[in-house]
């Protein structure tokens, strides 16, 4: 269940990246290593969160993943979110406590990221959240 194609991805990352949750659940159950991460660094949350698959992170986090893990680049879940304007996306991130501070390898926050693409709700959620 662990194999991984060229690029590191497992049955898991290819289920999340997809957004189908219910194959990703059924993965879990069967023992899929949530923290497995692709050549890239990325974990099936980071890669859920980077196509914004709201319904799937919330499965993840439910099954505790670890919200703050850093990719090669330094990017978190959070980050990919933010900079890709997905709201309900950022906002489940946050809800579950993820880092809002957490910087990339280039020092780029998810406040940061979110503010240069213009996403303004996400910059909003980013500075209530405590």
């Amino acid at each position: 269940m662990e194999a991984k194609d060229n690029y590191g991805l497992t049955a898991l990352h290819f289920a999340c990246v997809k957004g189908h949750t219910e194959t990703a659940q059924t993965l879990l159950t069967a023992g899929a290593l949530m923290e497995a991460k692709d050549n890239d660094g990325y974990t099936a949350l980071t890669l859920a969160s980077f196509r914004g698959h709201t319904e799937t992170v919330k499965a993840l986090l439910a099954a505790d993943a670890e919200k703050d893990a850093k990719s090669n680049d330094g990017k978190t879940a959070l980050i990919w979110a933010s900079f890709h304007g997905h709201t309900e996306t950022a906002q489940a991130l946050l809800a579950a406590g993820a880092d809002k501070e957490a910087k990339s390898n280039d020092g780029d926050t998810a406040l940061y990221l979110a503010s240069y693409k213009g996403h303004t709700e996400i910059a909003q959620a980013l500075l209530d959240a405590e």
